[in-house]
């Protein structure tokens, strides 16, 4: 695989309303893959975000901040509808949970036909709520396979249990997914939720057993760092955290998707290398209110600083 390329990303664009002063809500555009492929952007990597998004006046702004990223927009399908909503609940700690307004809007659509593809990536990524709620999420699995068969897939559980409240089902809709991804994400939060009980190296050891396409299972632990598990070696890497003051975490995990996917697959990186500088990218979203990610230049800084 050359360094360089494109990177695709498919799943949902939605608007985050997130507390304000005064008692009011502000309107941030978001969404697990529409920051992650902002993410991705930001650092210099083509990108291309497979997505539904309103003609509505927050669709608008979604669609203006993915111009601003520079993402590709050539897999964006727009649509009458009015834009899905976020609400979010942060806590004392800077951590958000959310209630999803989904049904009739922008990600709740049926359509007769996917984009034409762009010109083959060096690495796709799938995930969060549009993997499993998605009318043609089938469809979209098809579509990867049909035009991307040996471009390695990342799949991001990103696990939403306000929308699937049952946990069995919501387990059983990852599995066609983690049966074609090469790299598995999923965070301890998503593990002790669709597997109670169930340890983490357990986990991850059931998926190498299940799923045979998945060679690396990357685990988010907070403020713990993250695990990285390979297949055939007995024992993780731990990369720690990189320690900031969290002003709050709301796209910190796609953010280290997004430099997570520009470091091993564009960059090539080796794998603690770029587990690292996906920490760092997501320490430096979580000092900002909302989802921004880091520029190359600020990222590059922060870790310069680190070594100094």
């Amino acid at each position: 695989m050359a360094s360089g390329g494109s990177i695709v990303v498919c799943g949902e664009t939605l608007v985050d309303l997130v507390p304000a002063t005064g008692g009011l809500w502000r309107p941030v555009p978001g969404g697990g893959p529409y920051n992650t492929a902002i993410a991705a952007a930001k650092l210099g990597a083509p990108a291309a975000l497979l997505t539904h998004v309103s003609r509505d006046a927050f669709g608008r702004q979604c669609v203006q901040k993915l111009a601003e990223a520079g993402v590709d927009q050539s897999l964006v399908m727009r649509h009458e509808l009015p834009a899905t909503l976020a609400v979010a609940d942060i806590d004392e700690n800077g951590t958000a949970q959310y209630q999803f307004y989904w049904r009739g809007t922008a990600n709740d659509v049926v359509i007769k036909s996917l984009p034409d593809p762009v010109d083959a990536p060096v690495a796709i990524w799938a995930g969060s709520i549009a993997s499993v709620l998605w009318s043609e999420r089938d469809e979209v699995r098809a579509w990867i396979l049909r035009h991307y068969a040996d471009i390695p897939l990342t799949f991001d559980v990103n696990v939403r249990p306000t929308l699937i409240a049952d946990r069995e089902t919501y387990a059983e809709r990852l599995v066609p997914w983690l049966s074609i991804a090469q790299v598995a994400r999923a965070s301890t939060d998503d593990l002790e939720y669709l597997y109670p009980g169930v340890s983490v190296r357990d986990t991850v050891g059931g998926w190498f057993d299940e799923h045979p396409r998945i060679e690396i299972a990357v685990i988010t632990c907070g403020s713990e760092g993250s695990l990285a598990f390979r297949r055939g070696e007995p024992s993780p890497l731990h990369v720690p955290a990189h320690p900031v003051t969290v002003v709050d975490t709301v796209g910190a995990g796609d953010t280290y998707s997004g430099a997570f996917l520009d470091g091993f697959y564009r960059s090539r990186l080796d794998l603690p290398e770029a587990l690292h500088r996906a920490a760092v990218a997501a320490a430096i979203t979580c000092t900002r209110h909302g989802a921004q990610p880091p520029d190359a230049v600020e990222l590059a800084n922060e870790l310069r600083r680190t070594r100094s």
